[in-house]
């Protein structure tokens, strides 16, 4: 979070995420949570963030929602029931 910040504070406008179709939504809140907190409070009035997110109909066979039904969902589920219990 911190390059972030300094690309922020040394000029730059913004950043593009790459495959960000593969991050959860709710994992895009939270690091624009923190970068918002770091930057205190508040974005540059010229602030831009360029993200590839999938609102169509492929979505669901994609890991921007927990999706068991594709070979990665099922792989994160494994994952997660490994790690978490």
């Amino acid at each position: 979070m911190d390059y972030y910040v300094e690309l922020l504070s040394v000029g730059f406008s913004g950043f593009g995420l790459q495959n960000s179709k593969h991050i959860l939504l709710s994992v895009h809140a939270l690091l624009f949570s923190k970068l918002k907190s770091s930057l205190g409070e508040e974005f540059p009035n010229d602030f831009i963030a360029i993200l590839e997110i999938i609102y169509g109909g492929e979505k669901n066979i994609l890991i921007c929602e927990d999706n068991k039904r594709t070979s990665f969902g099922k792989f994160l589920v494994l994952l997660s029931y490994y790690l978490f219990s």
